[in-house]
């Protein structure tokens, strides 16, 4: 029988778990990936859930912020990543400062997609009030349900873009 000192049994036994976690790790992370089907993922808008919102949002509300602002950023997105994947692809160096203005863009670009995304997603048909925690945060904060909402609408209101 083979002697095999502590330190090699160490280092195997710690190489085969680590290796069987990141296994673990990688399946799951590939699942959540394929579950996810965002448009930074697919290339394509991820559907509208809802044409309208009666009472609360119009069509000629919701189709052009769907259409320009999210639609505008995931094109955006894509064109700032094809180009950085031109230079890769044929081993062109790309300037430092055009190169971290493409990969500003690029961000930023996915940023409004990912934001677009929870916003289109969050929204329901449903008018629902907050509860629990969330009511007790508003609360502790605001005072009441209504000071929030007034400060909700007139930070809508001051923002740009």
């Amino acid at each position: 029988m083979n002697k095999i000192s502590r330190r090699h049994f160490l280092h195997t036994s710690i190489g085969a778990t680590t290796g069987a976690l990141l296994s673990a790790d990688q399946i799951l992370a590939e699942e959540q990936i394929r579950s996810y089907q965002s448009g930074l993922v697919t290339g394509q808008p991820v559907p509208m859930r809802y044409q309208s919102i009666p009472g609360f949002l119009s069509e000629s509300q919701l189709s052009p912020h769907y259409t320009a602002h999210y639609g505008g950023a995931l094109k955006g997105y894509i064109a700032a990543d094809k180009r950085l994947q031109s230079g890769i692809s044929v081993g062109k160096v790309i300037d430092s400062s055009a190169y971290g203005a493409i990969q500003r863009a690029r961000t930023t670009k996915a940023d409004s997609v990912i934001l677009h995304e929870l916003y289109f997603n969050g929204l329901s048909a449903k008018s629902t009030q907050p509860s629990g925690a969330l009511l007790s945060a508003i609360t502790k904060r605001f005072g009441t349900f209504d000071k929030w909402a007034d400060d909700f609408k007139a930070s809508a209101r001051a923002a740009s873009g």
